[in-house]
């Protein structure tokens, strides 16, 4: 019986291409104080934007709970609201979030959130 020998896999004409590497941003103790003194103007408004962005970001993941709550039929309470879409430290943002949520659901999805009423606290001497 002949002994047959693999022939070795002919190299790609064709290069390829090296890895790819991310870039690492510098730590944040690497900032100098010269920077920040510079950038003083510019960092006040970058925090406007950045509430701005937070206030947007938290009606966005109110939308998205009310519609996979919808999607569940299960009712949102305001204590899940405020674990799950408002930011810990936000302060008294509920009113705003609300109303702007509201008002995205209605004009895009063509639905509304409306507070339930609460469930009446019966005692058993008030029910005879």
């Amino acid at each position: 019986m002949p002994l047959i020998r693999k022939r070795r896999s002919q190299a790609d004409p064709s290069p390829s291409p090296p890895p790819t590497r991310r870039r690492s941003s510098p730590p944040a103790s690497d900032v100098s104080s010269e920077d920040e003194a510079y950038d003083g103007g510019a960092a006040a408004e970058g925090s406007t934007q950045m509430a701005g962005s937070s206030h947007e970001q938290m009606v966005k993941k109110l939308v998205r709970l009310a519609l996979a709550s919808e999607y569940s039929r299960q009712p949102i309470r305001r204590t899940d609201i405020t674990a799950k879409v408002l930011a810990p430290n936000t302060g008294r943002q509920f009113k705003t979030v609300f109303e702007q949520a509201n008002h995205q659901l209605r004009s895009t999805f063509g639905c509304q959130m409306t507070e339930l009423p609460q469930k009446e606290k019966i005692t058993v001497t008030q029910k005879r």
